[in-house]
């Protein structure tokens, strides 16, 4: 009997270990909270669909290619606008990012219905070598499923 719970403890912590691992690999690093891309339009639902009154958000793009970054030029940014497509007022409550050479920046005004605003996102390249992928979760009133946009490139060495 002893021994099937120990058994049993070893899978769950097995399982478990491997759950953190593919979280804190998942674009590259750990989450550090702060309060010519693909042109794609993605419309997000911000709240469960079919719900009434639904928090939307449509971003122009969610993934940035900076290419070729030089690591001695210093930092880089680039901007991901989206529009409230929803029906209601929303807020950027906030930005998580993926790495602490990853900053958000975004405004905690409320967006109205039709308003479009953005989020900026820089990154630091020093210290860095060869690609690089980061995410920025950002988190809007009414949901706690962030939605995630995406930088990426490769960092040319200082010489």
């Amino acid at each position: 009997m002893v021994e099937k719970s120990v058994e049993v403890w070893k899978l769950a912590v097995k399982g478990l270990a491997m759950v953190t691992v593919l979280m804190l690999t998942a674009c590259s690093g750990s989450v550090n909270r702060s309060d010519g891309a693909d042109s794609v339009e993605q419309s997000v639902s911000a709240v469960p669909i079919g719900e009434k009154n639904a928090l939307r958000v449509t971003f122009t793009t969610r993934t940035h290619d900076f290419g070729a970054v030089k690591e001695a030029a210093g930092e880089v940014s680039c901007r991901f606008e989206f529009e409230n497509t929803g029906d209601k007022p929303l807020v950027v409550m906030r930005t998580a990012t993926s790495c602490e050479c990853t900053l958000a920046r975004h405004s905690t005004k409320p967006v109205k219905p039709g308003e479009k605003d953005e989020i900026e996102v820089l990154y630091s390249p020093i210290g860095v070598r060869g690609k690089f992928m980061k995410c920025v979760y950002v988190y809007f009133s009414g949901t706690s499923q962030p939605v995630t946009l995406v930088v990426k490139g490769r960092v040319i060495p200082a010489m």
